[in-house]
């Protein structure tokens, strides 16, 4: 995809060296999409909420996950959203949307050649355990970590918390 290279294209024009790539929700996709379409560049992955589960691809059934979802989050993150929405525009809202359930992440997992951590909160309706069990299945370096008691926004939810467990994870794959 277009966003994966001007990713790429960054990281390779910042100088950074093999760096570990961190994806929450959407940018799970992308950095999937970073490390297929461009081998060895990142060192390791983090999924953080991995999207879109190929068992509720449907918009309506993505639209209704993250409604009920949405209870769960916090109430600081609807600003960001709505700020976030507007300045995009309700056209590249809805081809965003639209792109990321076409996009079929659990077909190009199986060719991630990296370490790769999926991390999933608790309450997460957007990503369920089952999905989140098949995505780390499907990756041949992947691990499973779940965050107790949160939503599907962990790095928002709990930054510190989530940076522990991606430098335990980044400890024990090297560098």
């Amino acid at each position: 995809s277009a966003v994966a290279d001007v990713v790429a294209a960054w990281v390779t024009e910042a100088g950074l060296e093999r760096p570990c790539l961190l994806g929450g929700s959407f940018g799970c996709q992308v950095v999937v999409d970073v490390a297929v379409r461009h081998p060895g560049l990142a060192s390791a992955l983090v999924l953080a909420g991995p999207t879109v589960d190929p068992h509720s691809r449907s918009p309506v059934r993505l639209a209704g996950q993250w409604l009920r979802n949405s209870v769960r989050e916090s109430p600081r993150m609807v600003p960001l959203n709505v700020a976030d929405y507007r300045d995009a525009g309700l056209r590249r809202v809805l081809a965003t949307f639209g792109e990321s359930i076409r996009d079929r992440i659990e077909d190009k997992l199986p060719l991630v050649t990296v370490p790769t951590l999926v991390v999933r909160g608790e309450y997460d309706r957007l990503v369920p355990q089952p999905w989140a069990e098949e995505a780390t299945r499907l990756l041949p370096h992947g691990r499973l970590v779940i965050m107790d008691g949160l939503p599907h926004m962990t790095p928002y939810r709990d930054p510190r918390g989530l940076a522990r467990i991606v430098t335990d994870f980044l400890t024990e794959v090297g560098p």
